[in-house]
């Protein structure tokens, strides 16, 4: 259980990142520039949340 809660910890720091980074933007060519950015950034997202997925999934088991 420690486990899963310090992986879902992890997974909400990295969306929280994520939020951060999109206030953070200056001028509306940069805002441009990084929403167009998005698609890839979210992608490699979901990849990380999918490998604490499974990180979660083999914890739970062995336990």
């Amino acid at each position: 259980m420690q486990t899963q809660n310090r992986l879902l910890d992890e997974i909400a720091g990295i969306a929280l990142k994520a939020l951060g980074r999109i206030d953070k933007l200056g001028s509306p060519f940069q805002k441009i520039k990084e929403l167009c950015d998005l698609p890839e950034k979210i992608n490699a997202l979901e990849k990380e949340i999918e490998t604490l997925s499974q990180k979660i999934d083999s914890a739970e088991k062995s336990n």
